[in-house]
């Protein structure tokens, strides 16, 4: 099998040369940052909830005062991503399940789907060939066409679903179009056995 090459391309419409403010990516993720006059911007902390959470406008690396979170942008959404796993409910996700036309809350759960806490929105995480989470989702409604679409956090690149379920050993990779394809696929074919070349539910 050839090596898995990692593809960056566009970012929410900016190309990847593009330069992109790092509070976007906050923002993006329901902070409200404000100027405090030295290249830092200050809000209520994600994942304290005290006011004390800074970012620096320049390189997009925080910190806060109060619980002592901090990081770049990558070490945000991977914080981010923890806390809402910790707070998504069973009720949550079967209520997505049904919106989605997936069987199972759970392997809703398994794919790394969530409940943003700071705004309530759903975040599916996008990762690298290292199985590591470099790219939050929001499933949100598109005001034009009236339908709920995928939005990269703005500033990084694009990434897969599902990568934290790959397995080397296994022989065969299976890529679909969309994450909410892959999801389906996968809850189908783990309820399956091969039989004689057939696959027959289990």
């Amino acid at each position: 099998m050839p090596p898995v090459r990692q593809i960056q391309p566009s970012l929410n419409g900016h190309s990847p040369a593009e330069t992109v403010s790092p509070l976007k990516l906050f923002e993006f993720h329901g902070l409200d940052l404000r100027p405090n006059g030295n290249g830092q911007s200050v809000g209520e902390c994600p994942f304290c909830g005290k006011g004390k959470f800074h970012v620096n406008g320049s390189t997009g690396l925080w910190d806060c005062k109060v619980c002592g979170e901090k990081g770049n942008n990558y070490g945000f959404l991977r914080a981010l991503h923890k806390l809402a796993a910790d707070t998504t409910t069973d009720a949550d996700l079967a209520e997505l399940a049904v919106d989605r036309g997936i069987v199972y809350g759970e392997s809703l759960r398994s794919w790394g789907v969530v409940k943003s806490p700071a705004t309530g929105e759903w975040l599916v995480p996008g990762g690298g060939v290292d199985g590591e989470l470099n790219q939050l989702y929001k499933y949100v409604l598109d005001t034009k066409s009236k339908k709920r679409r995928l939005y990269a956090s703005p500033g990084l690149g694009q990434y897969m679903g599902g990568v934290n379920l790959y397995e080397p050993k296994k022989p065969d990779v299976i890529l679909c179009e969309g994450v909410w394809d892959g999801i389906a696929l996968w809850e189908s074919l783990r309820s399956a056995k091969s039989v004689d070349g057939a696959l027959h539910m289990t």
